[in-house]
This record gives structure tokens, sequence and C-alpha cells, in this order.
């Protein structure tokens, strides 16, 4: 095996795993913290846990993309500044390895994870989050027989239900119900007891020795109506015949860059902008690892200089991420936004290459002025 085929191997191999264990270790901590909403709703709605994991698992291809472009970073940072501490820059340079050959595992790692990346932003990503939002709206607007808690007053959707106990997942008793689905008629039923029952329409309540309370629409009449037995269907025509609506974030790229519909032009924008942010925002990969590189393998490599080199180089992501992402939101007014953005990410790309490939015939010169500061060190 070739010695620079080695070395580009060994570098990779280095780079893969420090990007996959920040990687996870960044994503696991805000997935955490992004859970911990969730468990008021599920607690509360006595949802099984595996709702709960179901939920939080769709979070996971949007920290993804958040996370993984400057993961790479820092496992660049951190992998260059290792081996140049340990004189294996030194090694590389000794024996005729270029800048270029010296970034290509950077180069070879970043491609393969835009290609990732673009894979979760143009399929993936949208069709969590569709999977998402349709099971939070499921949650939030569905009345199930294990929501009911006893000793509450239960609310949902024009309904409010108390139940004094409970006497095991179905049974019921001591029952006030007030129905206001129909703001015209509105009534409340009292019972001694009930029994749940699931069906494919939604719950329903089967009530016992009670009082129906109703008013008349006009005259405000009270009426009551006892019954021995009652039946109350609790199903949301809302929920079940009328689609959601579905945000930017939902919807695919061909939705978003040609919204179809008659939809406002503020809408439009918003749609077009997200669309434009899901193509750039893989970029940032390859973007981040060449500043990350570039700098890394300029000037002196004594501690001090590497360490200044760093933060210039978190700097400047940080200053990329915060430009792109503020004339993505410009873009939902001003339309010139769009190309300007692109601009900057592959001004900054090319630029990068261009530094790498103009420092190719000076790796003599820098490593001789390594080992002079190695030895003054």
């Amino acid at each position: 095996m070739h010695p620079m085929f080695k070395t580009t191997y060994y570098i990779l191999r280095q780079l893969s795993f420090t990007t996959v264990l920040i990687t996870m270790v960044l994503t696991g901590a805000i997935w955490l913290t992004q859970s911990l909403r969730f468990v008021n709703i599920v607690i509360n709605k006595g949802l099984p846990i595996s709702t709960f994991i179901e939920l939080i698992m769709f979070l996971l291809p949007d920290l993804i993309c958040v996370v993984l472009p400057g993961a790479l970073l820092v496992a660049t940072l951190y992998t260059y500044n290792r081996i140049t501490a340990d004189n294996e820059l030194v090694v590389m340079r000794s024996i005729g390895m270029s800048n270029w050959q010296i970034a290509k595992p950077v180069i070879i790692l970043a491609t393969v994870l835009t290609v990732l990346l673009y894979s979760v932003t143009l399929y993936i990503l949208p069709h969590a989050y569709r999977n998402f939002k349709d099971l939070e709206y499921g949650i939030r607007n569905t009345l199930s027989a294990a929501m009911l808690q006893e000793g509450e007053f239960n609310s949902f959707k024009g309904v409010t239900i108390y139940i004094k106990s409970r006497q095991g997942p179905r049974n019921i008793s001591g029952i006030i119900l007030h129905d206001a689905r129909n703001p015209k008629k509105p009534f409340t039923t009292t019972a001694e007891h009930g029994s749940l029952l699931e069906t494919d329409t939604g719950l329903r309540i089967i009530l016992a020795n009670g009082i129906r309370h109703e008013a008349h629409h006009k005259s405000r009449q009270p009426s009551m109506l006892y019954f021995d037995q009652h039946i109350i269907d609790l199903d949301n025509p809302s929920i079940t015949k009328v689609r959601r609506y579905r945000k930017p974030n939902e919807r695919f790229l061909g939705e978003l860059l040609s919204p179809e519909g008659n939809i406002s032009k503020i809408q439009r924008a918003k749609f077009v902008s997200e669309g434009h942010q899901r193509l750039l925002t893989p970029l940032n990969a390859l973007a981040f690892a060449l500043i990350g590189i570039v700098i890394m393998l300029q000037g002196d490599f004594n501690r001090r200089g590497r360490s200044k080199r760093m933060v210039l180089a978190v700097a400047l992501c940080c200053s990329l991420q915060v430009i792109t992402l503020g004339l993505i939101n410009l873009s939902e007014k001003v339309f010139l936004a769009i190309p300007t953005t692109y601009i900057v990410v592959l001004t900054t790309i090319g630029l990068g290459l261009g530094l790498l490939f103009r420092t190719l015939d000076a790796p003599m010169l820098l490593g001789a002025r390594t080992k002079a500061n190695t030895r003054r060190n």
C-alpha cells in the first residue's frame, strides 16, 4: 500500500470516528432537552411510552442537519491539531505531501457528509416533520379513554368532562359532561355511572342514571331530561374531515420552489425561502471543513499559533452561519438575498479549495519553518 494512501486512510479514520462521536454527543444532549417538552403531554394524556419515543425520533433528522456541519469542523480542528502536536504533520511534509494531499481526508469526508445531508434535507426531513406534526396534532386533538383523568376537568375541543373515580380502564362514576361543540345547542349531562368505548370514529361514552340539562336557544328556558341510559359520541368531525394545512417545513422541495394553489405572496416567499435553505444547508459541511483545514495548514505551527487559528476558524464558521441565515430570512422580503446567499457560500468553498491548491508548491518551506519552530519551542 502506498504511504500516502496509508496516511489518507489514517487521517480519514480518525476524522470519521471523531465526527461521529461529537455528532452523537451533541445530538443526544439537544435531543434530550427537546424531548422534555413532550413528557408532560404524554403523561397528562396517558399515552404509552412508544408514542413518546415515536415523537422524539421524528426530531432526529432536523438535529442532525444542525449538528453535523459543526461536528465536522470540531473534528477537523481536533484531528489536525493533534497530528501537528505529535509532529506527524512534519513527517508528512518531509515525504513530499502537499497541503492538498494532507487535506484530502477532510475533503472526502465533507463530500460524503454533504451528500448525506442532501438526502436528509430533501426527503427524510420533510417526511419526518410531516409525521411528527400529524402525530402531535392527533395527540392534542383526539380524545381517548386513557386521556380522561379522574378528579380533574378534562377539556377537549368544546367538551369538558369531570370524572369522580374510575373502576378499571373502562368503567367510570360521578360524571359531569358539558358539550359546547354546537354553540347554539350546548348541554350539560350528569350521570352516576358510565362506561367508555373506543370506536373507529372516536370515543363513545355510555351514561347510566343521569340527567341532561339544556337551555332553549332563543327563550333560554331550561329543560331537564332524566334517562336510564344515554350514549354520547365524542368524535370531532373537524379532525377527521378537514385536511390539516401543512407548513413549509413539512413540504418537499418541489412543493416549496413551485407552490401550487391560491396562496399569498408572503406565504409563497416563505415557501421559496425554505426551499433554498434546504439546498444551502448541506453545503455548510463542505464550507466549514474547508475553513477549518485551510486555517490549520497555514502559518507557523507553534502551540499558541494553533490555538489562535482554531478560534479564528470557529469564529469564521459562526459568522458564515449567521450571514447565511440572515440572508435566508431576508429573502422572504428581498428576492436578491437568495442569489447573494449562494454567492457567499460558494465563494467560501471556492476560496478554500483555491488556497489549498495555491500552497501546493510550498510544502517543504512550511515544513522547514515548522522544524525551526519546534526546536525553538
